[in-house]
């Protein structure tokens, strides 16, 4: 069975200066990382010394994962190639345990979803090597060790030897036009009854209704949406696209479906509205949707996985050009349809219907809104 240290452990110099986790030998007890759904502890029977990190599960939830926190690399160069490694073990031999890397935008926004999974047995085993290309400078780079599915109380897994490496040419391509981040809610705040906006434009949101603030986020803390609430952000010209392309992404924990209509998540306007309409919904079926209405005509796209299984989803919705694109946790969806210019003058509403109604029910997270 796993050998627990239950005292925390004094930092240790790494001999590996290259790799950019500076305590992936877990020598310096559990600083650098983050569980989700699962205790974190040191156990003492590592891979190539006394220590590992050994992850139990903790909950109900049916996955569970640890992270490096913070973000190992927070200023990517296009190009450069980041290298993931690791060895794993189980006393319940026989699960599936993954690597991953992401590259996200400042504004958070996922770009690249890099990873790959192993069964572990009792014996320390490589786990598979995992690289991803950075798309873009100035972006983060995260690193997961995760359970993704099938998790039963009372199961766990040690983790030893993690590094992530970064080589190659970091000359990046000529970048095309940039959008402009016009609204950034992190949805960080801890009190108050205003939902600040970090684009540096000013388009701060009036928090409406029983919303709870301050719960675990995707990315720090959350808000927690119940029937009634809302987030409002007043109408502005720079929140209009226009003809120009469209990005907005969020991230969603949710567990209840709806239970009348569906969940709107990012509403401006509504199907009668003046200049058009844009809506972000999950159906009760636990799809996403992206719908863009303009001036030349609407479309709705609903694809991907049911993100209402308790579990953080990431929901990106695009109109570029003649192009509606859904991206769900990586996996994109598209479709070609003309909608034209949307000068809609309405607020932009996060977890209702414009008027009330379609009432959010979860914790909701790092909000943003792209033009360009």
């Amino acid at each position: 069975m796993f050998a627990v240290l239950s005292l925390p452990l004094s930092p240790l110099a790494r001999a590996d200066s290259s790799n950019l986790l500076p305590n992936g030998s877990f020598q310096s007890g559990t600083s650098g990382w983050k569980a989700t759904d699962a205790a974190f502890t040191i156990a003492s029977d590592g891979a190539s010394d006394g220590f590992a990190g050994r992850l139990a599960l903790n909950t109900t939830a049916r996955s569970y994962q640890l992270a490096a926190s913070p973000r190992p690399v927070l200023n990517t160069s296009a190009g450069l190639v980041y290298t993931a490694n690791g060895v794993v073990r189980s006393d319940t031999p026989g699960k599936s345990v993954c690597l991953l890397l992401k590259e996200f935008t400042s504004g958070g926004t996922l770009v690249l979803k890099s990873d790959a999974c192993t069964l572990t047995g009792s014996q320390w085993t490589p786990l598979p090597q995992v690289k991803l290309t950075a798309q873009n400078d100035g972006d983060s780079v995260v690193f997961i060790v995760r359970r993704p599915s099938g998790a039963v109380a009372g199961e766990s897994f040690e983790v030893d030897e993690l590094s992530l490496v970064a080589s190659g040419d970091s000359t990046p391509p000529p970048p095309p036009p940039p959008a402009s981040v016009v609204g950034l809610w992190h949805l960080d705040e801890l009190s108050g009854t205003t939902a600040f906006d970090s684009s540096g434009q000013g388009h701060n949101g009036a928090i409406s209704g029983p919303v709870t603030l301050g719960v675990p986020g995707e990315l720090n803390t959350a808000y927690n949406f119940v029937p009634k609430s809302a987030i409002i952000v007043p109408d502005a010209p720079d929140l209009r696209p226009g003809t120009a392309n469209v990005t907005i992404s969020y991230w969603l924990k949710a567990t209840t479906p709806p239970s009348t209509g569906d969940y709107d998540m990012f509403v401006k306007g509504e199907a009668g509205s003046s200049g058009g309409q844009i809506k972000l919904e999950v159906q009760p079926n636990g799809q996403a949707s992206c719908m863009f209405r303009g001036s030349v005509g609407s479309r709705q796209l609903q694809a991907g996985p049911n993100v209402i299984d308790g579990h953080w989803h990431q929901v990106i919705c695009q109109r570029i050009g003649d192009q509606i694109i859904e991206t769900v946790d990586g996996e994109t969806h598209s479709l070609t349809k003309a909608t034209g210019s949307i000068m809609v003058t309405a607020p932009v509403r996060l977890g209702s219907h414009e008027n009330g109604g379609d009432w959010y029910r979860g914790v909701l997270d790092e909000v943003t809104y792209s033009i360009g």
